[in-house]
């Protein structure tokens, strides 16, 4: 994340901030300079670039969100500082299966050594601290949600209302909100991976990874005031990520592979349909019939996967089904072609709670 507004349903957080409307915009531009250690991640995958954030933790590891990398390969050239460097290994969360474990690091080939990297934050006594969140790109205000994308870093400031093992997480308060921080904002689409700080002894340290937005609420769209932010939960992390950088973390193989029976999907009805469906598509014996019976008709009644459906149906033109792989246990990614473009859909199992979850990656990400 960050996705379509419903419950279960998730809004992949990411490129710049959403802010109070009621604040004047420049105070929450700020400087590149003011964050040296937070970049954009410009990342080639199946469908073209994916614009992500990531938080330098070391001279030569990036930390972001996993959400984002399902089909990004290793050994591209990215530009960072006006200078090129590549990427040696992308290391995601071993249990990471669409939701949960929302972290990943990304190795360059070289340290950078102009970087400061951040600390991560250690304690577990994240609840009701005010953090700070970076990010670029689309910006807007409570009221006004999403709006534009003009690649200005903006910060804003949020308090803490939960914790769990996985999660941080936020709520977006309308400004007479006795919660509301003065720099009240939430991400925006684009600041997937980005970071949210907390400071302690006058330093800036990484408490969270921007992953998603749960609409618990159905009339609440995505960037509008009432609307909960999920960040990742670094300090349920720190020995993971010890162990990657020092190496004592084996990475094992992420290789993508062609479909097959066993998609993952849980035991229920909508786990079945899913499963007829890939089925389907996998032996090249998807049909517009199938299409409006198995897949419209069916998940349409099943309200985990309504937003998902409707999603496709609204904001594609005639969408072709044009390559599906199996990412990881139980996430498959399409590659949609409508009007001549591609565009990534990402469908998972969730095996916690045995739902669906639909996201259009592309408007996530």
């Amino acid at each position: 994340m960050k996705w379509l507004l419903i419950i279960l349903i998730f809004i992949v957080s990411t490129n710049t901030i959403v802010t109070r409307h009621d604040v004047s915009e420049e105070k929450f531009l700020v400087n590149p300079q003011d964050y040296p250690n937070v970049v954009q991640l410009n990342l080639k995958d199946a469908t073209g670039i994916v614009q992500m954030e990531g938080t330098f933790i070391h001279k030569d590891w990036i930390i972001t969100a996993a959400h984002g990398l399902n089909s990004v390969e290793e050994k591209q050239t990215i530009k960072l500082f006006d200078s090129l460097y590549v990427i040696k290994q992308i290391v995601v969360y071993p249990t990471w299966e669409g939701f949960e474990d929302d972290i990943a690091l990304i190795q360059l080939d070289r340290k950078i050594h102009e970087v400061c990297p951040i600390p991560v934050y250690k304690n577990l006594d994240e609840l009701n601290k005010e953090i700070t969140i970076v990010g670029r790109g689309w910006s807007g205000t409570g009221k006004t949600g999403i709006k534009n994308n003009d690649q200005k870093l903006r910060r804003a400031t949020n308090r803490i209302d939960s914790t769990s093992t996985h999660w941080l997480k936020f709520r977006f308060d309308e400004p007479n909100n006795p919660n509301v921080t003065e720099l009240e904002g939430i991400s925006g689409p684009g600041d997937s991976g980005g970071p949210a700080f907390i400071e302690f002894e006058g330093q800036n340290f990484l408490a969270g990874i921007s992953s998603n937005q749960l609409n618990e609420k159905i009339s609440i769209e995505e960037g509008h005031y009432g609307v909960i932010e999920y960040y990742t939960r670094v300090s349920k992390y720190i020995e993971w990520i010890d162990d990657v950088i020092t190496g004592k973390f084996k990475v094992g193989d992420s290789t993508f592979f062609k479909g097959d029976e066993n998609w993952g999907f849980p035991e229920t009805e909508i786990g079945k349909k899913a499963t007829e469906l890939m089925n389907a598509i996998a032996s090249k014996q998807i049909s517009d019939t199938m299409m409006l019976n198995v897949f419209y008709e069916s998940f349409r009644e099943s309200f985990d996967l309504k937003g998902f459906v409707i999603g496709i149906s609204n904001s594609l033109v005639n969408p072709k089904i044009i390559e599906i792989k199996k990412a990881k246990k139980n996430v498959l990614i399409f590659v949609v072609q409508s009007e001549g473009k591609n565009y990534l859909i990402q469908l998972d199992a969730d095996k916690r709670d045995d739902y669906l979850i639909g996201g259009m990656v592309y408007k996530k990400l």
